[in-house]
């Protein structure tokens, strides 16, 4: 019998371990999600999370910012956005998404483009505030009215110069 085993544990360590091939959900396929920044409004005290989808690879180039609210105002739970809502407010346009770089735009501001660059193991998400380049850190919308669409009385974006970390911020109205 012993003649039988010899070969068989020969051929088995010729055999890669299961560990060598890549499975999704291993690590080399697990997706972290990266801070970038929040957007709070008058409304309430609930929040929207802005986050970066990232791999050891570099930044998910599908989907790449997940958004999600915090919802302060009840038991502080996270729930995702609505259709409407990513759609027509709070989700996000993004224009080109490589491993190392995404560029994208929110719905409230389109006209502003966010780049989001990894520095080390940080994240930024940079963008022009007040005519200097800045790492946002939050954007507060002012709303007035009730219902399902508020009016938009103004947006204020605020951050940090880049690299200096100078505060800045820039009060963004809505033409009439």
């Amino acid at each position: 019998m012993s003649f039988l085993i010899y070969p068989i544990l020969f051929f088995l360590m010729l055999i890669p371990t299961a560990s060598s091939f890549v499975f999704p959900g291993t690590a080399l396929h697990e997706v972290t999600l990266l801070p970038l920044f929040t957007l709070r409004r008058s409304a309430n005290q609930n929040e929207l999370r802005y986050e970066v989808r990232s791999t050891p690879a570099g930044f998910k180039t599908d989907d790449p910012i997940y958004v999600y609210w915090i919802m302060n105002a009840e038991k502080g739970q996270q729930e995702t956005l609505t259709g409407m809502e990513r759609r027509w407010a709070y989700g996000v346009s993004v224009r080109e998404a490589t491993p190392t770089e995404v560029t994208f735009s929110l719905r409230a501001l389109p006209d502003r483009l966010i780049t989001v660059k990894r520095d080390g193991d940080r994240t930024h998400a940079l963008l022009t505030l007040s005519g200097e380049l800045s790492e946002l850190t939050e954007v507060f919308i002012q709303t007035a009215g009730e219902g399902p669409i508020p009016k938009i009385q103004y947006v204020k974006v605020h951050g940090k110069t880049w690299p200096a970390g100078t505060p800045v911020s820039e009060t963004i109205r809505r033409n009439e």
